[in-house]
């Protein structure tokens, strides 16, 4: 079978790469679709809309057996439904509610709302990360629901002995809590400094941030504002190879997130990647009692942003151990990938 995997940015994308070196293995003939206008100016909105509709021309000059679209932006499901073309919708996020979370108007909210129910009314096979999306799925009229974890490949493991890496960056004899991502408001990274500032100030514990972003000047001034800059540790963007080893040094990893924000029900372990990676290295997590961890149970520790301080030390005192991390690897998801285009294939035409 001949498949077209479609993102917007599918070299930033580690689950195209995956799903696209998956269908390959599985012996389908896949190819992502690279997109040519890259255009990016004042207003966002604008050069947004002409990239996405130079992709959405680029699809209708394919001819492939299946498209395979990944959200976001939905609407680049619109070209192979208006082709009659076989359509596999691949879904990560809610776009509505990541657009309300991001300030959008109403309008443009609801626009997109209007998007994800009718590509997803229409699409051959409808892919998500969790539960909680395939529920909605089957709300709004999916025809089928395949539910494809987002976990980390086999090969996501550390390169370089704990300890020695310790070592190498000063972090030797330290408990080091965790944080991998964007340094930004959505993600509560200045709020998860904040909650965790008296336990940095009393205890022997550095919060490691693998990552960069908006938040990080504000970061910076709090903690020399609170005398825990020794504490506090950015690495800035490191090379995705390097990441499994961050990890690995942990002694508790951590998700803060917003309970409030309207995807906040969405968010699960299966479906937030760098909690697949947490898992898959063996770490223990605390994370905020959004979406289905408020329900999990995954040895993961729930608590609210401002108890975090408290589940840390917990965790630290008698921490979870997560049995099977092979379980959160991409190859168990790879399983229902291929399943979905067996199904796909059985029921062409």
């Amino acid at each position: 079978m001949r498949i077209c995997l479609v993102h917007a940015e599918p070299e930033k994308l580690p689950r195209i790469q995956l799903e696209h070196r998956s269908l390959r293995r599985g012996g389908h003939d896949a190819y992502i679709l690279t997109p040519r206008i890259r255009v990016r100016f004042s207003p966002r909105l604008l050069s947004g809309g002409l990239r996405y509709l130079g992709l959405m021309a680029q699809e209708a000059l394919e001819h492939p057996d299946v498209f395979h679209v990944l959200n976001i932006p939905d609407i680049l499901g619109f070209t192979p439904i208006i082709k009659r073309a076989r359509l596999v919708y691949d879904v990560r996020s809610p776009w509505a509610d990541e657009l309300r979370a991001f300030g959008h108007g109403a309008l443009i909210c609801w626009l997109a709302e209007r998007i994800e129910r009718y590509v997803t009314r229409h699409a051959d096979a409808v892919i998500v990360v969790n539960k909680v999306l395939e529920c909605r799925a089957r709300e709004w009229g999916a025809k089928r629901v395949y539910v494809v974890p987002n976990y980390p490949p086999a090969e996501f493991r550390p390169t370089i002995d704990r300890e020695d890496f310790k070592r190498q960056h000063g972090l030797s004899g330290r408990k080091i809590v965790l944080y991998v991502g964007k340094l930004s408001a959505v993600e509560c990274t200045l709020d998860l400094v904040k909650a965790v500032s008296n336990l940095l100030g009393e205890e022997d514990i550095v919060l490691v941030m693998v990552g960069d972003g908006p938040e990080r000047a504000s970061i910076e001034r709090f903690t020399e504002e609170k005398e825990i800059k020794s504490r506090v540790r950015i690495t800035g963007w490191v090379p995705y190879e390097e990441v499994p080893n961050w990890i690995a040094t942990a002694d508790i990893c951590v998700l803060p997130r917003r309970e409030d924000m309207p995807s906040a029900k969405f968010y699960s372990p299966h479906s937030v990647r760098k909690v697949g990676e947490y898992l898959a290295l063996g770490r223990p997590v605390v994370a905020a009692p959004v979406g289905e961890f408020a329900q999990t149970d995954l040895p993961i520790r729930i608590a609210s942003l401002s108890s975090f301080s408290t589940a840390i030390k917990e965790e630290l005192a008698n921490p979870h151990v997560v049995n099977r991390p092979n379980d959160f690897t991409w190859e168990s998801s790879e399983r229902t990938l291929l399943e979905a285009y067996d199904d796909l294939a059985k029921n062409a035409g």
